[in-house]
């Protein structure tokens, strides 16, 4: 382990330090866990009536995974060894009043101390934490980020980063997420809303992995925190049955070459295929838990999502996607299929607008109305979906009103449109 030593050459008297024993033990919480990733110290006890009563830093380390410490070189004499922050330590064996330590020697005879175990309360309900100090007011807004060990996506759906004993909790966009926590405090960082099969794997505070240990917020820069999630390794996840029905289709829309898709958002995970039955009812009989991009498949496989992400924990016979009548849901959708259009052919086409522009959810300028077109030889009156980019390429659509307009027929033959600009 790297350790970090800081000596200085003047002690309160010009003494000069020796190089000698060393001091070891292990940081734990009142419970009994380890406390990964903090600093301990040995100071040398004043003496009496010199230095004003101030302690002198001889040698400092960090405590490993497993909580223990390793602190080298200490020249004979006496000494306090704390844990924690420089100007708010915990003193051995378990005080944050120095008065109260317990006092150390390194001597010609005892040149090497084990054993020497500091024990830290935990802040969480119903126990006690290191008492604030105006330190601990001004430290520590922390920066965070929840990202996946393997740099794959991540799980869709929202998360909250909170402490084990709840006594906080923040929520993440795009994974990231600001906390202050007082200097000083106890913490052991969890993910809630994880899904099905995903688990925390390690914290990393300040730039050093504590792994899955609580760590003491103790200002160290960089201020910032890290927690690392990734799939469990090979955990089996039960498998539930899932039935439910497509509703509020835009007629335009024709399901008959489609099936139901379900996309894993775990990054290679499965997906499953249903058949859309005439009542656009879909059912998997056999889908493990976890969470899944509702979407549709063509015949050629692709796919597209259709609403938001769900997540399927037990057996559900209600699952509802709702497609809010909105004719192009392959464009509106996290994963738009870009392709609806391509090898589409041109069309001119002259009808009566029945509906206003009618924004899409995917883009703040991605618009489509629809309108009645009328055979001029049999007089049959077709309804037409129009779908237009961007808003500003054409004129505000009144209802009842007439307009003619050139695009690409949507590849699948149906009566949907991609316009021009008019």
């Amino acid at each position: 382990m790297h350790v970090l030593k800081l000596w200085f050459a003047v002690i309160l008297g010009a003494a000069q330090l020796t190089p000698g024993g060393s001091i070891s033990g292990t940081v734990r919480f009142s419970r009994g866990e380890p406390v990964a990733g903090v600093r301990v110290m040995a100071m040398m006890v004043p003496r009496p009536g010199r230095g004003g009563g101030q302690s002198v830093l001889v040698s400092l380390t960090e405590s490993d995974k497993d909580g223990h410490y390793h602190l080298d070189d200490i020249p004979n004499g006496q000494y306090f060894i704390a844990a924690g922050p420089v100007d708010s330590p915990v003193f051995y064996p378990g005080t944050g009043a120095r008065t109260d330590a317990r006092v150390v020697a390194i001597t010609a005879d005892a040149r090497a101390l084990s054993g020497i175990d500091i024990s830290i309360a935990t802040g969480g309900r119903g126990q006690s934490s290191p008492p604030a100090t105006s330190s601990q007011v001004l430290c520590c807004d922390l920066s965070g980020l929840v990202l996946t060990e393997d740099g794959g996506p991540m799980p869709a759906g929202p998360l909250r980063v909170a402490d084990m004993a709840h006594t906080w909790s923040v929520d993440t966009k795009d994974g990231f997420f600001r906390v202050s926590i007082p200097r000083g405090t106890v913490t052991q960082f969890s993910v809630e809303g994880l899904p099905p099969g995903y688990a925390l794997r390690s914290v990393v505070y300040g730039g050093r992995n504590a792994g899955l240990a609580s760590v003491m917020i103790d200002g160290r820069q960089p201020q910032a925190v890290l927690l690392r999630i990734s799939v469990l390794p090979g955990s089996t996840l039960p498998n539930v049955s899932v039935r439910g029905k497509i509703v509020n289709v835009a007629p335009e829309l024709n399901f008959r070459s489609m099936s139901m898709a379900m996309s894993s958002s775990v990054s290679g995970g499965p997906s499953f295929t249903a058949p859309i039955e005439s009542d656009n009812s879909f059912a998997f009989p056999n889908i493990t838990i976890g969470t899944y991009q509702p979407g549709l498949r063509d015949a050629t496989g692709k796919f597209w999502g259709i609403s938001s992400p769900t997540e399927v924990r037990n057996d559900a016979k209600d699952l509802t996607i709702d497609l809010r009548n909105n004719p192009f849901p392959e464009l509106d959708s996290p994963q738009p299929l870009q392709s609806l259009f391509t090898g589409g052919k041109e069309l001119e086409i002259s009808g009566v607008a029945t509906q206003r522009l009618t924004h899409m959810r995917a883009s703040g300028r991605t618009v489509y109305f629809r309108m009645d077109v009328r055979d001029a030889q049999s007089g049959a009156i077709t309804a037409w979906a129009i779908y237009i980019h961007d808003e500003g390429l054409v004129p505000n659509i009144e209802i009842g009103q007439t307009y003619t307009l050139k695009g690409t027929v949507a590849s699948d033959g149906t009566h949907r449109l991609n316009a021009q600009p008019f």
